[in-house]
């Protein structure tokens, strides 16, 4: 851990663990003060829970802060974060990603079997963060005190450097997907659409890498396509800025997918899915559907048709939302106080 984070550790007595890269984590802490620690490695599963728990205990067995702030999945870290609050005597807060209040995983994983420890979980906790009033109920269905913080808008800007992205080829109207290749991803869907629009002059862009064989096992490529694998963070930043619009799908009802704060700080059109968390939430500059890929096309040619209108929308609504989101974190920063100091809640 670098000498100034851990300075800041001391002063603050506060620190935020991780063993995932997500931008929501990155943001967040940043604009808390709080140190961020993050141990990920590419080991297999039950060797990667080792090396990481132990690293885990051992680093807050020696720093002994007084608020430990958690994300969410890793559903193993947040447990072990938990079995070590009495231990250290650290007050525990849970940044509940979707899949560390309702995980979409447990449709395979029978959820009856788990529900008990996510109980368990966000009642031990003294707070959980969670992104929207649906998770917020769940949470709080459990006996476990939530917390509704969206994502912050990143600052892509200051990822903007001299590795310049460069587009395969010109095109007439270039959509980038922002995707992971995650299982609540509908990639297929999207691929077929862009075979619906093919000779219209619109081109997807798909960023991530796609597992092994993914090809393969799902369907050719079309030529208005295109896989552009890992990029880096300059050039992930730099392809957003040069789109025309930004598309992020998400198969989960009550999740509101990073991409989609992406194409606000960018002022891109958004098309995204059709759930009532992200109508309520994304409410300007952004056209909803379906994951069929007859209607995906459809609604990539409306939101080319009203390219400058939802622009002009998306670049208002980012304001609206920076002024939103600053006046909830205010109070966000209220109760981590709280916690820090140990006062209770309604002290402040």
């Amino acid at each position: 851990m670098p000498e100034r984070a851990l300075k800041t550790l001391s002063q603050r007595k506060a620190v935020w663990l991780t063993w995932e890269r997500q931008r929501r984590t990155t943001e967040l802490a940043y604009a808390l003060s709080v140190p961020l620690v993050r141990y990920t490695d590419s080991l297999p599963r039950l060797l990667r829970y080792f090396f990481n728990g132990s690293r885990t205990v051992l680093f807050l067995l020696m720093t002994q802060p007084e608020v430990v702030i958690v994300q969410n999945p890793s559903i193993v870290l947040a447990w072990l974060a938990l079995l070590l609050k009495p231990i250290v005597g650290f007050k525990l807060i849970l940044d509940n990603h979707n899949d560390g209040v309702r995980p979409f995983s447990s449709k395979l994983l029978k959820p009856r079997l788990f529900r008990p420890l996510y109980v368990w979980l966000h009642r031990g906790a003294d707070l959980n963060v969670v992104t929207n009033m649906t998770l917020a109920a769940e949470v709080e269905a459990h006996n476990g005190r939530a917390f509704v913080l969206p994502d912050k808008l990143p600052d892509l800007s200051r990822k903007l450097g001299a590795s310049a992205f460069a587009w395969p080829e010109e095109t007439a109207y270039k959509i980038v997907f922002i995707c992971t290749f995650a299982p609540d991803e509908p990639v297929k869907q999207v691929v077929e659409a862009a075979r619906i629009l093919t000779n219209t002059g619109i081109h997807i862009f798909i960023t991530g890498k796609p597992p092994k064989n993914w090809m393969i096992h799902h369907c050719p490529i079309p030529s208005n396509c295109h896989l552009l694998g890992f990029l880096t963070e300059e050039q992930f930043s730099a392809c957003l800025h040069t789109s025309d619009a930004i598309m992020d799908f998400t198969e989960m009802d009550d999740c509101l997918v990073c991409g989609a704060y992406e194409a606000v700080t960018v002022e891109k059109p958004l098309l995204t899915s059709n759930t009532s968390a992200l109508r309520e939430y994304f409410r300007r500059g952004t056209v909803y559907t379906g994951h069929a890929p007859e209607e995906i096309a459809a609604r990539i040619q409306i939101m080319r048709r009203k390219h400058q209108q939802l622009t002009k929308e998306m670049h208002e609504f980012k304001g609206v939302l920076e002024r939103e989101w600053q006046n909830t974190f205010v109070q966000f920063e209220a109760v981590f106080s709280s916690l820090l100091h140990n006062r209770k809640f309604d002290e402040e």
